[in-house]
């Protein structure tokens, strides 16, 4: 590729400002003069954010302990009634069946009543209760 026309370049041109134009509170300067005076007003300053977005974002994942270990507990305890349950069960299957363990299964579940406010997981173990108990008069009665 050829170039052809190669002349001077341009002078540098100084740029002119307006006047008033990038100082620092100029804006209120005019407003005031507008308005009659900042008597009794105060100058409002850049304002920053409080926090970032991530920072609080963070927070909200952050768990409550006492939840958690609420939690934990009902797992616990559902894991305990799920264990009396399958012992019961191998009983049965086995052609007999101890009424300590129905007992010890139905005590546990009245014993930890309060701990559940789920209305779902509520009729579950009241479910589970009233089946203790009709095994454990079944037991009686045929003894």
């Amino acid at each position: 590729m050829k170039i052809s026309n190669v002349g001077p370049s341009k002078p540098a041109v100084k740029s002119t400002k307006k006047e008033g134009t990038g100082k620092s509170g100029g804006f209120s300067t005019h407003l005031n003069r507008a308005t009659g005076g900042n008597e009794g007003q105060v100058e409002f300053q850049e304002v920053n954010p409080v926090a970032s977005m991530d920072s609080i974002l963070s927070i909200q994942e952050v768990g409550d302990a006492t939840e958690e270990e609420n939690r934990r507990a009902l797992f616990q305890r559902g894991e305990d009634i799920l264990e009396r349950l399958s012992e019961i069960q191998r009983e049965i299957l086995a052609g007999g069946i101890s009424v300590e363990r129905l007992q010890n299964l139905a005590h546990l579940l009245r014993s930890r009543r309060e701990t559940v406010e789920d209305p779902a997981l509520q009729q579950i173990i009241d479910e589970i209760e009233l089946r203790a108990e009709v095994e454990i008069a079944k037991w009686g009665r045929n003894k």
